[in-house]
């Protein structure tokens, strides 16, 4: 008996686990149809959805979207005044 085989430890062989790659293409295709979604709002154009089991969850996502594009550029819009004891809120109007 060798002493260096007695306290050799052997390490498992563990395989990696295979991507999935059909997962993957599924997440781009449903994100790029979030974009096309939020441009098609933007344009003022309805859209329609057939339910695949995630339609009522891609609607949500591009309405979500469509506000968050749409959040700073109303936030940079309305400001706050506060002079003294009176506090104004108003539209900045960018026509000059």
């Amino acid at each position: 008996m060798d002493w260096i085989t007695i306290f050799k430890r052997e390490k498992p062989t563990v395989a990696m686990p295979e991507p999935k790659f059909e997962d993957n293409w599924k997440q781009e295709q449903y994100e790029r149809n979030v974009k096309e979604g939020v441009s098609y709002l933007q344009k003022g154009k309805s859209i329609n959805i057939y339910d695949d089991g995630r339609g009522y969850e891609l609607a949500v996502d591009i309405k979500h979207q469509f506000m968050l594009e749409y959040q700073k550029q109303l936030s940079e819009k309305i400001k706050i005044d506060n002079k003294g004891s009176v506090i104004t809120i108003f539209i900045k109007n960018d026509t000059i």
